[in-house]
């Protein structure tokens, strides 16, 4: 520290003690009350001491600057000095019984931020299907406001039968209530202490399964609803910790068409076949599944379909890609991180609801093997029938620079963009009733980079192009 930077601190102190002295709240007289001092001001008592020990022995030492000894001593005597007078100071307090004041609104503040940052982390993220669901549910409501105001106008011209109907509901609860009364009066009389059973627990206290309810799994509206509330902490936390910096940026809903009202039928018979004494049905297991670009319309269109497999339906027959090392059928995986290492083409993945726990059925038209519908090994499902799986969202995710072989392409897509007829010019107007009828025909599209980066290109050219004539013209 330079002699000069602590003679200006010293002297600026110095005159905020003068200006404090000078108050009418206090006098030198008076005792000091030091609860009043604060963390920088806490050298205000021995500032001409230190002013006066500059002036009068530092100066004289020091004139020589010659040597780093001197003057590295002269600063290490500043700043015993500095640290002796609030050594001073606080037993001075502590003597009065008086303790100055802690600043710790800094601390307090970065604690705050912290905690903030943490909260913020630890909420989910809001995406496009959270908004849709939510519109859905609501339209939904909105409907059964208006049936039920329309049966209480019906309601309002009521027949003989329903008030006879009325009546007799009442004298049953009347009745219901009596038997509730006599007990308790037996009771009352007939005390005797509760024999302690020593048998299991009774099926109340133990962890009932996941289950749906007759009103959740009524209408494939409610039943995606319930499925994503469900699985929404690990759909959206599925690649947190994959190792290829992998992050979703989006989840949305499986866009609606008109050939998939059939498979969507079909799963939910399946699923609504088997149920409990309470009418309530398992949870689907969730299940990830990730293919080519080319294939996702497909998926969309007809679902998820057994590879060699012919139908009497539009559906067509899906060769094997990726090979069958525990037999033909849909393979699915529970963790997203290996899923994604078959999205080739395009950065979007399905997410499904697989049917798992029901037995097979099987069909005598449809040829099934004598393998089981369904084999898990390991993280890997697969799946021998095509009514117990059912894409419902797909997620989309980036994939960091650094990794090799990425593919960071924009989301929407689903046609690879095949080239205009070969050898044949066509003008720019059939160009674009080609793309428009592309478009019409599958609106789930994805542009590639390529064609995007000879349009950015094209574009930058023709700026340089008008930026030079416009120089020529200045000139």
């Amino acid at each position: 520290m330079a002699y000069g930077q602590i003679k200006e601190q010293c002297t600026l102190t110095s005159v905020f003690y003068e200006n404090y002295s000078l108050d009418d709240t206090y006098s030198a007289d008076e005792d000091f009350d030091y609860s009043l001092v604060e963390e920088n001001d806490v050298i205000i008592e021995h500032i001409d001491d230190i002013v006066d020990y500059l002036d009068s022995h530092v100066r004289t030492r020091h004139r020589d600057r010659s040597s780093s000894s001197n003057s590295r001593s002269y600063s290490s005597t500043i700043i015993k000095l500095l640290t002796s007078s609030q050594k001073l100071l606080q037993q001075q307090c502590k003597h009065r019984q008086n303790p100055p004041k802690t600043q710790t609104r800094k601390f307090n503040q970065r604690a705050k931020r912290q905690i903030r940052s943490l909260k913020t982390n630890d909420l989910s993220k809001l995406f496009q299907c959270d908004y849709d669901l939510k519109q859905e549910q609501e339209l939904e409501e909105e409907k059964l406001r208006l049936n039920a105001e329309k049966k209480e106008k019906d309601d309002e011209i009521v027949p003989e039968k329903e008030t006879i109907i009325r009546e007799t509901t009442a004298i049953a609860v009347k009745s219901e209530l009596e038997i509730k009364k006599r007990k308790q009066k037996y009771h009352k009389h007939h005390r005797r202490p509760p024999l302690r059973s020593l048998s299991a627990p009774s099926p109340e206290t133990k962890k009932q399964p996941d289950t749906l309810k007759p009103e959740q799994s009524a209408s494939f509206m409610a039943f995606r609803r319930y499925f994503y509330y469900h699985y929404r902490e690990t759909i959206q936390t599925s690649l947190t910790f994959s190792r290829d910096g992998i992050t979703i940026k989006n989840v949305r809903l499986v866009p609606p068409s008109e050939k998939r009202y059939s498979t969507q039928e079909k799963f939910m018979k399946f699923l609504n076949k088997n149920h409990d004494a309470q009418d309530n049905r398992k949870i689907p297991d969730l299940v990830f599944h990730g293919t080519h670009m080319n294939n996702m319309q497909s998926i969309i269109n007809y679902g998820l379909l057994v590879p060699n497999r012919k139908y009497s339906d539009d559906r067509p027959t899906i060769a094997v890609k990726n090979g069958s090392a525990y037999g033909v059928g849909i393979y699915t995986s529970t963790s997203a991180q290996y899923s994604t290492a078959y999205t080739k083409g395009t950065n979007t993945m399905l997410v499904c609801a697989a049917i798992t726990h029901l037995p097979s059925v099987s069909s005598s038209k449809t040829t099934i093997s004598k393998q089981k519908e369904v084999q898990q090994c390991g993280h890997i499902v697969v799946i021998r029938h095509e009514a117990r799986i059912l894409p419902l969202f797909l997620i989309d995710f980036h994939r960091s620079c650094n990794q090799s072989g990425s593919i960071n392409r924009s989301i929407f897509h689903c046609e690879s963009s095949k080239t205009i007829t070969s050898g044949v010019r066509q003008t720019k107007l059939a160009q674009l009733q080609l793309m428009k009828r592309r478009i019409e025909t599958n609106p789930f599209r994805q542009i590639p980079k390529r064609h995007l980066r000879k349009l950015l290109a094209h574009k930058n050219t023709i700026r340089l192009q008008l930026r030079q004539y416009q120089k020529q013209i200045i000139s």
